[in-house]
């Protein structure tokens, strides 16, 4: 009973939590090995290696779906979140109990990779904080990252497709599986997006400092809107640079 299900928590919640130290020490080292390779070629695209980076914590992710998220009975964790929720929402007549039972269900199903979305997410805003300060004080950077030349490569474009196309077609199994990866290997086309509109409010003069801030309150108050946004926008941007190298 509930006894149980609390004992196979506490166990894969200190085997997720072992999972995540080593995707998270993992996570920096790729990174820094892979922006390392072939810095003498300066034709050689970030977006290249950006896609290799997302490809790798897409495995990780694909990985801990299949050790620990696999094992998780969801229906007792969308029961418990839905009485919940039907609790808090007892004298609501906007929800009822089936509504919000799909709902949990469809999060919950896709809840492993917004997790690692926004561990990239962290990552990143990090990096680039980390990169402001360093400037302001004057220090000299280790390392320098360019990501003027971006160009997502055709190869991720196809990988990203197939991704797609599997979490609509394969059974609820694996459904699970590929809506997360899918999810989470949109991220670069996301990160894409983000650096174009970076580029783009770097025309008018602002003060950096309230760039960022301006970015992150629109984060707050949009969030999974302007997500979606960005995605579009590093989508269709990667995918006419691709057609015009082409052509």
């Amino acid at each position: 009973g509930l006894k149980q299900f609390d004992i196979q928590n506490n166990i894969l919640n200190s085997s997720s939590f072992v999972f995540s130290y080593i995707f998270f020490s993992s996570l920096v080292i790729i990174f820094f090995i892979l922006f390392n390779l072939n810095q003498e070629n300066k034709r050689d695209s970030i977006g290249e290696k950006l896609a290799y980076f997302n490809v790798i914590c897409s495995s990780f992710l694909f990985v801990f779906l299949l050790l620990f998220f696999s094992k998780i009975n969801l229906q007792d964790i969308t029961n418990l979140i839905t009485n919940t929720f039907i609790k808090l929402f007892d004298k609501s007549d906007v929800y009822n109990q089936t509504d919000i039972e799909i709902l949990v269900e469809r999060i919950i199903k896709i809840l492993p990779s917004i997790n690692f979305y926004i561990i990239l997410i962290t990552f990143f805003f990090n990096f680039f904080l980390a990169n402001l300060i360093i400037n302001k004080l004057s220090f000299n950077l280790l390392y320098k990252f360019n990501f003027q030349n971006f160009l997502i490569p055709k190869w991720y474009l196809y990988f990203f497709i197939f991704t797609l196309l599997a979490s609509f077609i394969l059974d609820s199994n694996s459904k699970i599986f590929f809506n997360n990866v899918c999810i989470l290997s949109s991220f670069i086309y996301f990160f894409s997006g983000f650096l174009y509109t970076l580029d783009f409010i770097k025309k008018y003069e602002i003060n950096t400092f309230l760039k960022i801030l301006i970015i992150f309150l629109f984060f707050l108050f949009l969030g999974y809107v302007l997500i979606l946004l960005f995605f579009f926008i590093g989508f269709y941007r990667n995918i006419r640079l691709l057609f015009l190298q082409k052509n």
